[in-house]
C-alpha cells in the first residue's frame, strides 16, 4: 500500500495517555493533522516530543546541580580561608573586620561576611574579630555548607527519577513498536 492509500487511524487522548501521560502535557503537535499519518508515525512524533521535554527537564536539573557543585566549590574555599586566617589570629591576636575574604566568587570582608551569615552584629561593633567570633563565622557558613549539600543531595534524587522516567519511556516505546513490527510481520506473513 501506499501512503496515499492508506487507512487513517484514529488516536484517542486516552491513547496518546497510555504512551505520553497525556495530551495535555505540552505536546507541540496536538494540533496538527494526523489523519494523513500511520500509527508508527504518529507514535514515533510522540515519542520525539516526550523525550525532548523530558531532555529538557534533565538539562534544568543538571544545571541546578553544577550550580550548587559551584556554590560548595566557593563556600569551602571560604571556609578555609577562614581556617588560615584562624591560624593567624591565634598568631597575632584579634582581627580587624575590614580584614579581606574572598566569598561565592567575590572579595568582601570580614565584617561583611559574619553580616551575610547572620553573626549577630553586637559581637563585632568594636571593630576587631576574636576567636569566638571567629568559631561563630566558621559554624555559621559550616550550616550553610550543610544547607546546600542537602538541597543537592535532593536534587541528585530528583535527577536520578527523571532520568529512570526518561529511560522507562523509551524501553516502552521501544517495545510498543517491536510489537507493532512483529504484527505487521504476521500480518504480511499470513497475507502470503
Amino acid at each position: 500500500m501506499t501512503q496515499d492509500s492508506k487507512p487513517s487511524t484514529i488516536v484517542t487522548d486516552e491513547d496518546l495517555a497510555k504512551v505520553t501521560g497525556g495530551s495535555s502535557g505540552g505536546l507541540n503537535f496536538i494540533s496538527m493533522d494526523l489523519s494523513n499519518m500511520d500509527v508508527n508515525q504518529i507514535l514515533a512524533m510522540v515519542q520525539q516530543e516526550r523525550q525532548g521535554q523530558l531532555d529538557t527537564s534533565l538539562q534544568q536539573q543538571m544545571d541546578g546541580i553544577q550550580e550548587r557543585n559551584t556554590q560548595l566549590a566557593q563556600m569551602n574555599g571560604t571556609l578555609q580561608e577562614l581556617d588560615g586566617l584562624g591560624d593567624v589570629l591565634e598568631d597575632q591576636g584579634p582581627l580587624s573586620t575590614d580584614t579581606l575574604v574572598h566569598h561565592m566568587g567575590q572579595e568582601t570582608t570580614l565584617g561583611a561576611l559574619a553580616a551575610d551569615l547572620g553573626l549577630d552584629q553586637e559581637r563585632i561593633d568594636d571593630g576587631s574579630i576574636d576567636s569566638a567570633d571567629m568559631d561563630a563565622i566558621t559554624g555559621l557558613l559550616q550550616d550553610r555548607i550543610t544547607t546546600v549539600t542537602a538541597a543537592q543531595d535532593m536534587e541528585m534524587a530528583a535527577l536520578q527519577a527523571m532520568t529512570d522516567k526518561r529511560n522507562e519511556a523509551i524501553a516502552l516505546m521501544q517495545q510498543f513498536m517491536n510489537s507493532m513490527q512483529n504484527n505487521f510481520n504476521n500480518i504480511i506473513g499470513n497475507m502470503r
